[in-house]
């Protein structure tokens, strides 16, 4: 591979055509980044009028590199066509930029520009999957071999899991941080303080647990979670260092010192690295890998049911807020689709599929 097909005619490696997406999208981006800038701090706009002013400039931009320069194929013939899927892609990337602007500004208080920053990250990964798997893809492929269908295979982790975020995105955006954390861990029982002890351990030790036991099934299933967990870890404790942000504990005592919350007993309550929980991040990366291996839908719901009970355990152990755990489940359920999409759905590695 020479350096001259990174930059010149069109190339129908997937690896080029992210570099380029990349390149491209760094491009549009600073045009983004420059304009909120501008419209918020010379213009006096609000931070989420600059953010869609910006964004919207940033979409025509990307869609011109797209047709021109990133993708070798385009699947659908009629442009106004193709351009209206884009401009739906695109505002599906509008709202989600919207949703974790004011997520992480108003309910994190992250300062606005790093916000734009990790939101750019977000709509970024979502934007190139959709666009290169809708639009500019190859007509016509014949179908592929049944091991190889698409991810709609496993709509039953993925509905109720998308259901689970929208919901809690909702509760976040029309809720205050501290009221909904009262009506979400504000009522204990004992059967509860037993049972959400044991189910946060979906998030910590089960899955090393489960992983090393699927070594004498084949050693590709415990790659598979250990790669995708391991992907997952860094990208929630990078953050988790970044921000730095306080725990229930720490946040009621310093803003609502009268407020005294319920604790369950022998359960060791942190104080900071707050967002985002990484046991829900593990739990959601873990159990999309078990559903990932299974063909079964009632055993896919469940998978999700059970990563759904450990997130929500950790607001129930007054160990995080919603948002942390919203958090978690998206970086837990995106990083092991990209996993899964890039690389052991990619790949046959048969060296893997020994046991011992």
């Amino acid at each position: 591979m020479k350096l001259s097909d990174f930059y010149k005619e069109k190339s129908g490696n997937l690896f080029i055509q992210i570099i380029r997406y990349i390149t491209a999208g760094g491009i549009a981006f600073v045009v983004d980044f420059a304009l909120l800038y501008l419209l918020t701090d010379f213009f006096d706009f609000h931070y989420l009028t600059s953010s869609r002013i910006s964004f919207s400039v940033g979409l025509i931009i990307t869609y011109l590199f797209s047709i021109f320069w990133i993708f070798d194929k385009r699947r659908i013939d009629n442009r106004k066509v193709e351009f209206l899927i884009f401009v739906v892609i695109g505002i599906i990337g509008f709202v989600l930029t919207d949703l974790f602007m004011k997520f992480f500004t108003d309910f994190l208080s992250v300062h606005y520009l790093l916000s734009k920053i990790l939101t750019t990250i977000i709509v970024f990964v979502w934007n190139f999957v959709a666009k290169r798997f809708i639009l500019f893809t190859e007509k016509n492929q014949e179908p592929r071999a049944k091991s190889q269908d698409g991810l709609q295979r496993f709509w039953a982790f993925y509905i109720p899991y998308f259901i689970f975020i929208i919901v809690l995105a909702i509760l976040l955006l029309t809720n205050e941080k501290a009221e909904l954390h009262l009506l979400l861990a504000g009522k204990h029982t004992a059967f509860g303080d037993v049972f959400f002890n044991y189910v946060t351990e979906f998030g910590s030790s089960f899955p090393f647990i489960v992983a090393g036991l699927l070594l004498f099934y084949k050693y590709r299933a415990t790659l598979f979670i250990m790669v995708s967990g391991m992907f997952a870890a860094i990208i929630t404790h990078s953050i988790k260092w970044i921000c730095n942000m306080p725990r229930p504990k720490i946040f009621f005592a310093e803003n609502f010192p009268d407020i005294v919350l319920t604790m369950v007993e022998g359960v060791r309550v942190h104080s900071w690295q707050s967002f985002p929980s990484g046991h829900t991040t593990a739990a959601f990366s873990f159990f999309l890998c078990l559903a990932f291996m299974t063909k079964n839908k009632a055993l896919q719901f469940f998978y999700c049911s059970a990563a759904i009970l450990a997130g929500y355990s950790r607001i129930y152990l007054q160990q995080h807020f919603a948002s942390d755990v919203l958090a978690g489940a998206i970086i837990g359920g995106l990083s092991t689709t990209l996993c899964y999409i890039f690389i052991f759905n990619k790949y046959k590695m048969t060296w893997a599929n020994g046991s011992l």
